[in-house]
């Protein structure tokens, strides 16, 4: 039976009535996984603010002006709204809706833009992680 620790955060096995199953489940993990889709379980229980915090140090290419303007953005526009929030919570209606509350607020469009562009690109390189 294949070891799916590695791939399941290490603390719940994954049981398969059948060895051709596990196999099967192995294989379109890593598939997934090659492809740059796949997410660790685990990480579906951390906070958007404790994935995040690290995120815009790691990004390779930026200047300093750049960290810190997605720092910003993290701190003034993400946590108030997404910081407490697991991300494997974070749904598109949620995103959505916060998008129309910055509108709404009088925001320009290119910084709305902005803000929801850092918030996703700090989600997506939750699923490329690894």
């Amino acid at each position: 039976m294949p070891d799916t620790g590695a791939l399941t955060g290490g603390s719940t096995p994954k049981s398969f009535g059948r060895k051709l199953d596990a196999e099967r489940w192995l294989r379109d993990e890593l598939q997934r996984q090659d492809q740059g889709i796949w997410v660790d379980p685990a990480a579906g229980r951390v906070t958007v603010a404790e994935w995040s915090e690290g995120w815009p140090a790691g990004r390779v290419g930026l200047t300093e002006k750049t960290r810190a303007g997605y720092a910003g953005i993290l701190i003034s526009r993400v946590y108030p709204t997404f910081g407490q929030v697991q991300l494997g919570r974070v749904s598109r209606a949620a995103v959505t809706n916060w998008v129309s509350e910055m509108a709404a607020e009088g925001l320009s469009p290119s910084r709305v833009r902005n803000c929801f562009n850092v918030l996703a690109a700090s989600l997506e390189a939750l699923s490329t992680k690894g």
